[in-house]
């Protein structure tokens, strides 16, 4: 990938970057990927400036470029051969004098300009966009804290009543934060002691998907009990992560046992992770989709997407790809939080059947990556820009039907916007989806209302309390319906006849005098 491009004389400069740490929702390593290079237009040449930086920029003249990196922050001469580090200014003995109030006036001016000038709507939808500025202005005097000006722009931009329109940022203290190792795992008192209740199971030739306890050559399982940590007894009297804190990523040593006590422990080593949420949410989607497996004799897949950006796209081929030869597929886009427009998913599950294939040994297939049973999709009020988008492309193909609750609505996108005064953030969203009609015209669609379900199934807490998944389970039964209404099973023809049979030799005699 690559960003960030300027000129300066013959001289165009850029980063780029490694697609794996471009990847959305894929967090990569802490120190910057980025190469500057610098392209000369006359020599026809293209050199690597500086590695591993994350910006920079440049002087009127090009002769001075200023780079970070991570905390680093450096001047130096464009030239090839430098390193991060070069040039590094001392940035802890720098202080700058500012008046907060004086700031938070101009940073609510600017939130207002933003929108004013980068609306979708160039009408403000209506609303008196100057009263509203002086209505909230009237607010400052009361500010004491970045916080407090945060929730009154939000406040001022909610008059649009319009999706995508956020705030958040800007100069806020640092709050120091203590990473706690994880071991993907449920913990359950037993004996003083904590019993292992459940091992999370992971992917883990992917860091970001690694589950500790599941790596080679560790002697610990399911039922077993955590004794100590870092030579710290673990007794079930307090948090059972009360014993991890700050020793996320970090490899630590465990004792375990088969029962509850001491004697006959024996010591593991484990590399901890910051977060089991991926891990948690592969166990959701992998119990989800043996369900579907179990009630429809394996002949209906399983699939969620969490985003239409770079992960969901991942996930969805992965899912779309593994599980082809099944007759149907429940596309589960609940909680999707959107990215782009999804018309790379619709243009795969709405594939028709063209051809078979018939080989002369083995059976006859269709050389096509596609569904051709039942294809059902799942939405809840939690599904929402692409989320919203996702649903509605998927309807309006007639895919198949929608199964669970309104999705949220909000389908008026935004781009990127200058930073305020702080570095602080304000969204102004610039443009609205409509759908054209015969007549050239049209109607906006989604905003402000979302995405219809064909079969409204709420998810009643009574019965997900009890484990059931209402909206899955609705999703199967019109999968298992829909499996009864397939055609037959494909079937080769009769082999065509080409040649004249030896048995007829009149018919070859009446061939030869046409020919003749």
């Amino acid at each position: 990938m690559y960003r960030q491009l300027d000129v300066r004389k013959d001289k165009v400069f850029y980063i780029s970057v490694p697609m794996e740490a471009s990847l959305m929702g894929r967090p990569g390593p802490s120190q910057p990927m980025g190469a500057l290079h610098l392209y000369d237009t006359k020599k026809r040449e293209d050199k690597v400036l500086l590695q591993g930086i994350g910006g920079y920029g440049l002087d009127k003249e090009g002769g001075k470029l200023i780079y970070r990196s991570g905390e680093t922050i450096g001047i130096i001469e464009p030239t090839p051969g430098k390193k991060v580090g070069d040039g590094k200014l001392d940035t802890a003995s720098m202080q700058v004098l500012s008046d907060p109030k004086e700031e938070w006036k101009e940073i609510l001016r600017e939130a207002w300009r933003l929108e004013r000038d980068f609306y979708w709507d160039p009408e403000m939808g209506g609303a008196d966009w100057a009263a509203i500025g002086k209505r909230y202005e009237a607010l400052l005097p009361w500010v004491a804290h970045r916080s407090d000006l945060n929730y009154i722009i939000g406040e001022m931009i909610a008059e649009l009543n319009t999706s995508h329109t956020y705030v958040g940022g800007g100069d806020v203290p640092d709050r120091k934060r203590v990473g706690v190792g994880m071991l993907g795992v449920d913990f359950e008192p037993d004996g003083g002691f904590y019993r292992i209740k459940k091992i999370y199971a992971g992917e883990n030739w992917e860091d970001d998907w690694r589950s500790p306890l599941t790596e080679p050559g560790l002697k610990v399982k399911e039922g077993n009990y955590l004794i100590a940590v870092e030579g710290q007894l673990a007794r079930a009297d307090r948090e059972a992560y009360a014993y991890f804190q700050g020793l996320a990523q970090r490899v630590v040593t465990l004792k375990i046992n088969d029962k509850p006590g001491e004697q006959g422990a024996w010591e593991i080593g484990v590399k901890t992770i910051g977060s089991e949420a991926n891990l948690r949410y592969l166990n959701w989607i992998e119990n989800n989709r043996r369900k579907v497996a179990e009630a429809t004799g394996g002949r209906v897949g399983y699939m969620h997407v969490p985003d239409t950006s770079v992960g969901g796209v991942m996930m969805f081929d992965k899912y779309f790809a593994a599980q082809q030869g099944k007759d149907g597929l429940i596309i589960d886009e609940r909680f999707n939080h959107g990215g782009w427009s999804p018309d790379f998913y619709t243009e795969k599950l709405g594939r028709r059947l063209l051809l078979a294939l018939s080989p002369r040994e083995g059976k006859e297939f269709v050389p096509q990556q596609a569904f051709f049973g039942p294809k059902i999709m799942i939405v809840n009020e939690q599904a929402g820009s692409g989320g919203d988008l996702f649903p509605y492309y998927f309807k309006k193909e007639k895919i198949g039907p929608l199964v669970g609750t309104r999705t949220w609505g909000g389908l008026i996108g935004m781009g990127g916007f200058p930073p305020t005064l702080d570095g602080g953030m304000v969204t102004a969203p610039g443009w609205a989806w409509w759908e054209p009609n015969d007549k050239g015209s049209g109607e906006w669609v989604v905003e402000n209302h979302g995405v219809d379900p064909d079969y409204k199934v709420e998810q009643r807490p009574d019965l997900v309390l009890q484990g059931h998944d209402p909206q899955l389970e609705k999703a199967i039964e019109l999968a298992a319906d829909g499996l009864k209404k397939m055609p037959a099973p494909l079937h080769r023809p009769p082999y065509p006849v080409k040649a004249m049979r030896a048995a007829a030799p009149e018919k070859v005699k009446a061939v030869a005098a046409a020919d003749k």
